[in-house]
């Protein structure tokens, strides 16, 4: 098994603009609203990944208890990571890259499984007290609703 160079300078071509986006919407939204998670900017509520970059962050530092407890999910998503790239980096037959992709997608979609029900699991018995399962009143929908209220009773009590 050899190393595939070429592969990896064209899939990095590929994917420059995106990561570049990807990049300037965290920094963008971690300075002006202090969260990058969507879910959590517009609605206030986690999402099934709630948790996983503190989760990862804490395993960069080696408080690897820390980060299981955080959103145990890191660990299967690393060793994907690691699977994909050694799938893609390095297996050259055609024939077993194809065999390999289609049992990927099998476990994709049992990972997926996995994360949704952990994240019910979660909700019912983390949310809304306990970290990363907080709701957090500070988000858009709040802001909408507040500010609609707002008209109704400025113009009905005229």
């Amino acid at each position: 098994m050899k190393f595939n160079r070429e592969k990896l300078i064209t899939d990095i071509k590929r994917i420059k603009n995106p990561a570049i986006a990807t990049v300037l919407y965290i920094i963008i939204f971690n300075f002006l609203f202090h969260k990058i998670c969507p879910v959590r900017l517009f609605w206030g509520i986690p999402c099934p990944g709630c948790g996983l970059t503190r989760s990862f962050l804490l395993a960069f530092r080696g408080r690897f208890a820390e980060a299981t407890t955080m959103h145990p999910f890191w660990i299967p998503i690393l060793l994907g990571v690691i699977v994909y790239l050694f799938e893609r980096y390095f297996v050259r037959d055609e024939e077993l890259y194809r065999k390999l992709q289609k049992i990927n997608q099998i476990v994709l979609c049992v990972f997926f499984a996995l994360l949704f029900g952990y994240y019910i699991y979660r909700l019912k018995t983390w949310y809304p007290n306990r970290e990363p399962m907080l709701y957090e009143s500070d988000n858009f929908r709040n802001y909408v609703s507040n500010f609609f209220r707002w008209l109704v009773n400025r113009f009905t009590n005229v």
